[in-house]
């Protein structure tokens, strides 16, 4: 719309590209806001523009810190904080007043950057400026309100001046007149020529065609069947002429193959009702990791580029003759677009063939990502909006992202996009059509994480105990920002390992990830710290015991760091993982494969509770519950005032006077269960913290026999099953020996007792969210675990990936297969 300040930056930015067509890039200074960054990323998607927002959910103090030190002078011009005084503090530059931020932000929590919008600075000089430097002369404070809290003023300059810089590095740059500026406008009749964002032209056909003739597509649904809201659907391509093996296969075959998969899979949800925009992550699996680019160049032919599903992509032992595989968990509730009702749809709308790959089936147009509502300053929640603020109509009932209505909280079948496409210090941008975490009714699905050093996208070092510090410290970022934790929240992380690592290696990343999921990562602020210097050149000790001692300092917990955190100051929002009553890891599968993408040796996969959503339903819970008590107090008041005027004057009144006339005691029953009521009232309003600790740090841990167990005879054991959150999530770990894989009846005996663990938590077939196996390829040949499965009934079907070797936090020794469960209650 016109005067839209969205639309007046699209069209300066495209005028400067092409007034400058060397400009690639767009640097914004957002720090713990979304509504900028958010905006600045659209109009750069736009363009064709990389977006860095090196400042995003960078420590505060640090970040402070690090413009004093590179000599950027501001000044403070705005002020309106308590703590800030206009006349006192305006003028101030950043490194006179840096000590006070820092008291203000103990005392009352404020953000030392101004973030919350405490006080705006002007810069009157820095290393950018070569030619000259502001100098203000004279200024004049005016006070804009006086505030309930403290004054708010600002400064007005009356008189300044630029003094030119005299410098060997400025001598030999000809100095211009500094009295006349240069600025450039964009002309009133000039219109950009933007870059079509829209589908091809020409999408992929979805009717037959030779990559599907060339190719047998073989699909595999567990739960397309029209039971609950999850589904989970895999594929994969195999050749028909011939089964070449993975070495021998080209790029562009691996590009016809999965086409083909996904021409399939997108047929097979159309008959669902469902579509690719219900995806809420991806497990793709190729056969050469070279292939990678020409992959994701089909991939993105397909997905939504707007709230793309999670990914994890890595390099399979996969049989000869398939390129690759695609296993997809979709949601019906999960789709964030307008869904118009079938009944105000044209006859021919009303049941359209999908036109497109990755069409929803409702032949709605994915409209734009719009930005999310600005974030509350300084709010404890208000930094974690995320990538997608329009709503969703579902079943009679809005879904939505932020800003959700109550109905849709309560439901619990919002759903959320983290896609933080810019590049920063925060964590690696996306590199492929795919978001960072994916949250919905309470799991947040988090896209597998390698060790990129997020500032220049670049694999920090080879060694494996930084690798493994930095993927994970990445997953950490992503879970942080979604309202969740890799160690306090975690239903499982899968850890790829690459076969490329030697066996040193390998045991080097089993050891920091198990000291992670027993005792959790540093805080951010020292794990930016700490691979600043890592990056820098600045360790002086081998990477290995760099690593074993930020690891060490965070198992002790030693008060000197206590004091050292309270002498820092409150913590930035942002960077603070949701509190839980207990610590709940999650299982750790370790799972080897063959190459992992840019030739990383370990990717982090985590699987995590929405913890913020979780208490949001207890808290409301214990609400209802409370409403419920005083609702049941006042009725039984009524009642018993009811009773007393209805009283016959000659009965007695006492308790003893009607039991002794033969009088029913209704009334005194309804008196002390009155009392208890309002006894439990009043514990819920003076206790209900201690009640949601209570039912959120319920972990209830079932253990059975173990897998390693010499002379066992079960052929399939439950390593352990887990039930968090009072029965909000389960996850459950199963072992399978080499011989299980001989008998005929694998699969039942798989199902029985998968039943049994869930029924330990009062949880059926039903409740599942995902099931994810993989098999030791050494150990067992993939025929001998395909042909149970047709025999199997539609409720409960395994999608197996081969792997180079696995084992479990649970049961360090190898197994032949592993079986993961998760399934949800709420």
């Amino acid at each position: 719309t016109l005067g839209d300040e969205v639309e007046n930056l699209s069209l300066l930015l495209a005028y400067v590209k092409a007034t400058l067509p060397c400009v690639t890039a767009v640097s914004s200074g957002a720090i713990a806001s979304d509504y900028q960054r958010l905006r600045v990323e659209h109009v750069c998607a736009r363009l064709g523009l990389v977006s860095l927002a090196y400042m995003w959910h960078m420590p505060q103090r640090s970040l402070l810190r690090g413009m004093i030190d590179s000599q950027l002078h501001a000044i403070f011009v705005k002020v309106a904080a308590l703590g800030l005084e206009p006349h006192k503090h305006l003028g101030k530059s950043i490194a006179q007043l840096h000590h006070t931020l820092h008291r203000l932000n103990c005392l009352y929590g404020s953000n030392v950057c101004g973030e919350g919008g405490e006080y705006e600075t002007l810069t009157l000089d820095c290393p950018a400026f070569k030619l000259g430097r502001i100098v203000l002369d004279e200024f004049e404070v005016v006070i804009c309100s006086e505030g309930s809290i403290a004054q708010v003023g600002y400064l007005h300059p009356t008189k300044f001046h630029v003094e030119p810089k005299q410098s060997e590095q400025t001598a030999v740059i000809a100095q211009p007149d500094l009295r006349q500026g240069i600025v450039h406008m964009v002309p009133c009749d000039w219109s950009p020529s933007l870059p079509s964002t829209d589908l091809p032209c020409e999408p992929p056909s979805l009717r037959a065609s030779s990559t599907e003739v060339r190719y047998n597509v073989v699909l595999q649904s567990p739960a397309l069947c029209g039971r609950g809201e999850y589904t989970q659907i895999s594929g994969w391509a195999v050749e028909r002429d011939s089964a070449q093996p993975g070495s021998d296969i080209s790029a562009g075959n691996s590009r016809l193959a999965l086409t083909a998969v996904l021409q399939a899979l997108v047929h097979a949800l159309a008959e669902e009702g469902l579509g690719l925009c219900h995806a809420i992550f991806v497990h793709q699996h190729v056969c050469n990791m070279a292939h990678f680019g020409d992959v994701n160049a089909v991939y993105s032919q397909f997905f939504p580029a707007a709230d793309p599903p999670s990914r994890a992509c890595v390099q399979l032992p996969l049989p000869d003759g398939v390129p690759v595989s695609v296993s997809v968990l979709l949601a019906r509730h999960a789709y964030l677009g307008h869904r118009p009702s079938p009944a105000t749809l044209p006859p021919s709308q009303q049941n359209p063939p999908p036109t497109a790959p990755g069409s929803c089936p409702d032949n709605t147009a994915a409209s734009p990502p719009a930005a999310a509502a600005p974030a509350a300053a300084g709010g404890s929640d208000g930094h974690t909006a995320f990538a997608a603020g329009r709503m969703a109509k579902g079943e009679g009932e809005l879904i939505g992202v932020q800003g959700q209505t109550e109905s849709s909280a309560q439901s619990g079948r919002e759903r959320r996009v983290l896609h933080v496409q810019s590049i920063s210090s925060w964590a690696p941008s996306c590199i492929g059509p795919y978001s960072q975490a994916n949250t919905f009714r309470g799991i947040t699905h988090i896209a597998g994480a390698i060790p990129l050093y997020p500032d220049t996208m670049a694999v920090l070092s080879p060694e494996p105990h930084l690798q493994t510090l930095l993927a994970a410290a990445n997953a950490q970022a992503v879970a942080i920002a979604t309202g969740s934790c890799i160690h306090n929240a975690c239903l499982s992380s899968i850890v790829y390992l690459s076969s490329a690592a030697d066996v040193d290696a390998k045991e080097a990343i089993k050891r920091v990830m198990c000291d992670i999921h027993k005792a959790g990562l540093p805080p951010a602020h020292k794990l930016h710290d700490f691979f600043g210097k890592v990056a820098s050149g600045r360790v002086s000790h081998p990477p290995a015991d760099a690593v074993a001692a930020l690891l060490g300092q965070q198992r002790a917990g030693c008060e000197g760091e206590s004091e050292e955190e309270e002498e820092e100051g409150q913590p930035d929002p942002y960077l603070c993982p949701p509190q839980t009553p207990e610590v709940m890891p999650g299982h750790l599968v370790f799972v080897e494969v063959p190459a992992l993408p840019r030739s990383c040796l370990v990717e982090v996969q985590p699987t995590v509770l929405d913890v913020r959503w979780l208490q949001a339903k207890v808290d409301s819970r214990l609400q209802s519950s409370s409403s419920s008590s005083s609702s049941s107090s006042s009725d039984d008041d009524d009642d018993d005032d009811d009773d007393d005027e209805q009283q016959d004057p000659s009965q007695p009144t006492s308790r003893e006077g009607k039991q002794e006339a033969g009088m029913q005691v209704s009334s005194s029953i309804q008196r002390d269960g009155t009392h208890h009521d309002q006894q439990q009232q009043h514990h819920h309003h003076h206790h209900q913290c201690g009640r949601r600790s209570q039912e959120l740090g319920s972990v209830s841990t079932v253990e059975r026999i173990d897998a390693s167990v010499p002379g066992s005879s079960a052929s399939v054991v439950c390593l352990s099953s887990r039930s968090l959150y009072q029965g909000a999530a389960i996850t459950l770990l199963l072992g399978i020996k080499p011989d299980a894989f001989n008998e005929v009846d694998f699969m039942p005996l798989l199902r029985h007792e998968v039943l049994v663990a869930l029924d330990q938590h009062s949880a059926g077939l039903h409740h599942i969210v995902q099931i994810r196996a993989w098999y030791d390829s050494t150990q067992v040949v993939l025929p001998c675990i395909q042909d149970p499965q047709s025999s199997m009934p539609p409720d409960f079907s395994v999608s197996w990936s081969p792997v180079s070797g696995l084992c479990t936090s649970e049961s360090m020794a190898s197994a032949a297969a592993v079986v993961e469960v998760i399934a949800q209650l709420i």
